[in-house]
């Protein structure tokens, strides 16, 4: 089986609109989405991310990228 391609959502949403958005993620990816306010932590979640969805209070920056 080949690997699965990781999409992240970066910041922290009511879950009526995770699912909303689990529900557009297409066939054979898997998704993730913070739901800690802790950078640390959602920093560990897209080290290994493939896509990351950057939006609200987190934007996209340097330390991100790497």
């Amino acid at each position: 089986m080949a690997n699965k391609y990781k999409i992240v959502l970066t910041d922290f949403f009511a879950p009526e609109i995770i699912q909303i958005v689990e529900k557009l993620v297409p066939h054979g990816f898997d998704f993730a989405a913070s739901r800690s306010k802790i950078r640390s932590e959602m920093l560990s979640l897209i080290k290994d991310a493939d896509f990351v969805i950057a939006c609200g209070a987190w934007g996209m920056d340097a330390e991100m990228i790497k």
